[in-house]
Parts: C-alpha cells; structure tokens; sequence
C-alpha cells in the first residue's frame, strides 16, 4: 500500500496498481503534512497506519479506514512532525512519538494514553522528526529531538547529559544519529544555519560546524560515496547546493553540486544504474530533479563558523520580499539579540493570525507565508515573548 497525506485534510492510500485501498481516503481536521507511519501499535500482527494533522492531532487508523480505539490524541498546535515509533519501556509493544508546534514532544502508548514524563517542553515549535537510537550504550534507547536547541532525552522524559546543545537558528531539518566515522559511537548530525556534529555528549566534533552561507531546512543523508569505509554527510541548501560533507567537515570533491532553486527534501542515494558506483536524487525549486554520480574522493575544507549573537537591542533594517512557487518569502535584515523571530499573518481562508518561524539563510532572518488566495497579506515580525515587534503597530502588507 501507498499513503499518502494532503493539504486537503485527508489521508490517501492507494494499491500498487493505483485503485484506492477500501476505507480511504480517511479525512481530519487540518492539511497532513508529516510522513505517515506503518506500524503494528498492539501486538496483534496486523499494521495500523499514524499521522498527525495540523489541526492538532495525531490520528491513528486500522486498515480498513475505521479509528483505533483511544485515537485520535490531542496537541495543542500543528503536528508537522512525522509520528515514529519505538519500543521505549521493553514491553514489546511500540510507544508513538511525535512533535507539536506548542513546543511539546509527546508520547503514547498504543492505546493513546501518555507516558510518564511526557510531553516534554521544549523552547520553540517542533517541526523535524525526532529520531531513537541508543545514545549512552546501555541497550535503551534515547529519543532526539530539535526545535531551538538539540535535545536528547530518556524514556522518562529526562534529559541526558551534556543537552541540550544549541545551534544559530531555529531547526526544521530533522536530526540524523549514525556513526559516521566507525568509531563505535554515534554521532548526532543536525543542520540549521550550518550543519553541525555532535557525539553522544553533547560535544561538537572536530571541524563542524560547517557554514555555506545558506540555511539548511532538508535533512541529511547518509552514504559512503566514496568507497573509503567513512560515511560522508549529504544535503542540500537554501541557496541551490548540495554538499557531501566528511566525517572531518571537509567537502569531497565534486561537490558541491549545484541547482537552480532552494533544496527543502532530503537526497536520495543508490546505484541508480547499477554499474557500481553511487548516484546521488535531489529535488530542486526550479522544479527539476538532479542525479549526480558521486565520482572522486579527494576533498576540501569549507569555512567553519560559529555565529555570535549580539546582546544589544534589536533593529531592523531592511526587509526583502520576494515569491517562488506562490509561497511568500520574507527576509528581514536584523541586527542586535534577535532571538527565535516569527513571522505573524493573516489568512482570510479562516479569519486567523497564523505563525512562521524564520530561520537564519545568509545573514537574514527568512520565514515564509503559505500561498494564499487573497489579494493582500497583513504580516508584522516579532519575538514571541513580545520584547520586540515590527511595525510597533499595526502590520506589513504584500500585495499577492
């Protein structure tokens, strides 16, 4: 089967040759935008199919379209994060985990109960998908999660050493746990302004982390493009490139590889032609597709940089406006403590103010606005604690 969710509310899925599965389309409350999850929630051989929904919920559905019972499960924001599923407390039943735009990171059970010691505050909007793996080495695993910092916490919803770890932007791309350089212990890759590295404490590895210029919204990938026996780091940015990054934060050369759009998915790495050799499947906004064959294995060192934020006052000072593909992007120019800025608008579609967070992409706080069908978008900027806002009153207006 293929699922498949939509920003018409509803979840599709589809036999292999194209009929629709007996039940479905299932519909919910608000555009699905995360991955849906195949997993059997209660033991009992048969898979049930999870999303959430931006209306809030995660839902969870037989396969024959009818709901699991103590389904759905309420959040008090968006639900963009993919639900992933993991066997927390040993009982050999799966719990669910997912991230909320109101900041928290839940889990339940298969009956939709929660877990002790969740949800879990974080300090901004969950978007990235968490991910488990047994970080500490004592046969448990570990859930990561990333929204204005990298968190790394136990089953029981506490902390683990050493986190959370800050990077200089606010984190859509969701984090990657692998051992990149075979050294027994895995490293936690994440990517916003820049990509960074860190190891199982916390601790930033050698050479990371490592800054193009532009931020990074897709998530890595994995692969030993060069047959050398270390994974390199592959993922593409906001200004059209992608890069194959070394266990050291060198750049393997061939790379980076460039395109004529904004990179928002994941690469997609194999023997495409099965000759041996690795290709490398990436998205493009110019709306094209790309493939790559990894080729040479020498490299070379990008700059590695590490943004210091300003104590001081926040200014703007300019604001760059500017659409691709109908979606509005906002680039504000702001000097001082500019601290998680989002962006604040206004949808006719249902009469409310929604919010964007904006992340860091060469040197300008960037956020985007949906496309919408309306003839004017009304948008200020702000700190959500309010300590600052542009305009001081009132609203920015674009003409659609």
């Amino acid at each position: 089967m293929i699922f498949v969710g939509s920003d018409d509310d509803r979840l599709y899925a589809w036999w292999y040759n194209g009929s629709s599965v007996p039940g479905f389309p299932v519909r919910t409350g608000g555009d699905v935008f995360s991955r849906p999850l195949i997993v059997d929630m209660d033991g009992d051989g048969d898979p049930e199919v999870v999303a959430g929904s931006d209306d809030g919920n995660v839902y969870a559905w037989h396969m024959n379209g009818s709901a699991v019972k103590g389904w759905p499960v309420h959040t008090q924001g968006y639900v963009s994060s993919s639900p992933v599923a993991s066997d927390l407390d040993g009982d050999m039943k799966p719990e669910i985990i997912a991230g909320s735009w109101d900041r928290n990171l839940y889990v339940w059970r298969g009956d939709g109960s929660l877990v002790s010691g969740f949800p879990y505050k974080t300090g901004d909007a969950i978007w990235a998908t968490p991910q488990v793996a047994d970080l500490d080495g004592d046969g448990k695993p570990e859930i990561i999660a990333a929204s204005d910092m990298v968190y790394a916490l136990n089953s029981r919803g506490e902390l683990l050493p050493g986190f959370p770890m800050k990077t200089g932007s606010y984190i859509v791309s969701s984090p990657l746990v692998h051992d990149i350089d075979h050294d027994g212990s895995p490293e936690i890759i994440v990517a916003s302004d820049s990509l960074y590295v860190f190891d199982r404490n916390g601790t930033l590895k050698n050479g990371f982390p490592v800054y193009t210029g532009h931020y990074f919204w897709a998530s890595p990938s994995i692969a030993d493009l060069d047959r050398d026996g270390m994974s390199e780091i592959v993922i593409g940015d906001w200004g059209g490139k992608v890069y194959a990054f070394k266990p050291d934060g060198s750049v393997l050369a061939g790379f980076p590889k460039q395109t004529g759009g904004k990179i928002f998915a994941s690469a997609a790495i194999g023997d495409i032609e099965n000759d041996g050799s690795v290709e490398i499947v990436a998205g493009s906004w110019d709306r094209n597709i790309y493939l790559w064959n990894a080729g040479r294995n020498d490299s070379f060192r990008m700059e590695q940089r590490i943004l210091q934020k300003s104590e001081a006052p926040v200014f703007l000072n300019s604001i760059n406006v500017s659409q691709e593909n109908g979606v509005n992007f906002i680039a504000a120019d702001l000097t001082g403590y500019a601290d998680e800025p989002k962006i604040s608008y206004y949808a006719e579609k249902d009469g409310s103010w929604h919010l964007s967070p904006m992340m860091l992409d060469n040197g300008m706080y960037t956020g985007m606005i949906e496309p919408l069908r309306q003839d004017r978008i009304k948008y200020y900027i702000s700190l959500e604690n309010g300590s600052y806002r542009f305009p001081q009153e009132g609203f920015y207006e674009i003409r659609n």
